[in-house]
């Protein structure tokens, strides 16, 4: 009976240790895959990507003749441990376009971040923004701008999150000036994905 019993606990423990196992893989899996950057570099827009990471936005950009939209879907299709391939897609204008190939370096140079992220302004606080069913906690950056010859002011905010593909979840811009206001929102993130 002893050894019936012990034998049990032994089938249990195994059993056990390979369930939590299978779940401590399936989790990582769902996560964004976080790697170390060489020397000297940062993590990039792109950097926890893995194949099947995909993000669609929507672009709005203003034309005297009509608004010009562009719905694109970037997924990533191949990656390795320095770059990703992104193979981008959609329409303009309800218009298919054709597929576009193009490899990004998953790190870059703080002085390329910097650079990049200076057009979102400053940091001034944070707000969670829902993206299909998730719920993404975001940094606000605002920018002011002045119309050079009108009496017209701008402000442009950003959301980022490091939690999405290419970190840019929103941007809102709003002018007041001329008796007039206007509010436009050029980029919005749609729907993302980090893996399959």
């Amino acid at each position: 009976m002893k050894k019936r019993y012990v034998g049990s606990f032994v089938l249990l423990v195994i059993f056990m240790a390979i369930c939590l196992t299978t779940t401590d893989t399936a989790m990582a899996q769902s996560k964004p895959l976080r790697r170390q950057p060489p020397e000297g570099m940062v993590p990039g827009p792109w950097a926890d990507a893995v194949v099947g990471t995909r993000a669609a936005v929507r672009e709005v950009q203003p034309n005297m003749m009509g608004d010009i939209v562009i719905e694109k879907t970037t997924e990533v299709v191949a990656a390795d441990e320095r770059s990703v391939t992104l193979k981008v897609s959609g329409t303009t204008n309800g218009k298919r376009q054709k597929e576009q190939q193009g490899v990004l370096q998953r790190f870059v140079l703080p002085s390329e971040l910097e650079k990049a992220s200076a057009q979102w302004g400053q940091k001034e606080g944070r707000e969670t923004l829902k993206i299909g069913d998730k719920q993404v906690e975001c940094d606000i950056y605002r920018k002011r701008e002045k119309h050079p010859t009108r009496d017209i002011e701008g402000v442009q905010t950003t959301y980022v999150s490091k939690d999405v593909p290419s970190w840019v979840v929103r941007v809102v811009k709003k002018y007041t000036g001329e008796g007039k206001t206007m509010e436009v929102v050029p980029y919005s993130l749609l729907s993302f994905t980090w893996d399959r």
